[in-house]
């Protein structure tokens, strides 16, 4: 996920933004970054970087 001034910028259109990235948009002074997340086998969702943003594809 890519987010730009404080909100999820999906990428791909069926994408759900979960509820961690969310927050995380609200913690972050930042107006443009990414974030890596991963699932468990359990469904928990947990924020593995954060990063600039800057190398995308």
């Amino acid at each position: 996920m890519i987010y730009q001034s404080g909100k999820a910028a999906k990428v791909l259109p069926d994408d759900e933004v979960p509820e961690i990235l969310k927050e995380c948009a609200k913690r972050i002074g930042s107006q443009f970054f990414s974030v890596d997340v991963i699932e468990s086998k359990d469904g928990t969702k947990r924020i593995v970087e954060i990063a600039d943003g800057q190398l995308f594809y």
